[in-house]
């Protein structure tokens, strides 16, 4: 069995099913967005601009989760250009390389 990468309280089994990884994994991070979300400001945390570790990472998920997927791969692409392919990565693939998979 291949191991496995942590997600909050989850894992996701490296698998050759890519898309499969893809959707566990945004499904997974747009859950602890979520949960994130209920407990704060979300709008007001994000869009502060308060230079805090992932804040690309919440712009995107604060996109993805108000329906703007363009605006989310266009975030992401751009992170991939600068060599920033997000700060989770399952099966060699970074969290904004994952947002384009599923959302491009």
């Amino acid at each position: 069995m291949s191991p496995g990468v942590s997600i909050s309280n989850g894992k996701i089994p490296l698998t050759e099913d890519i898309d499969g990884i893809s959707n566990d994994f945004i499904d997974k991070a747009t859950n602890d967005f979520a949960v994130f979300c209920e407990n704060n400001d979300i709008i007001d945390y994000i869009f502060s601009g308060k230079q805090v570790p992932g804040l690309k990472t919440l712009k995107c998920l604060a996109y993805i989760d108000s329906g703007q997927e363009s605006k989310a791969v266009e975030l992401a692409t751009k992170q991939i250009e600068k060599g920033d392919t997000g700060q989770f990565v399952s099966a060699n693939k970074g969290f904004f390389e994952r947002v384009v998979i599923k959302y491009a």
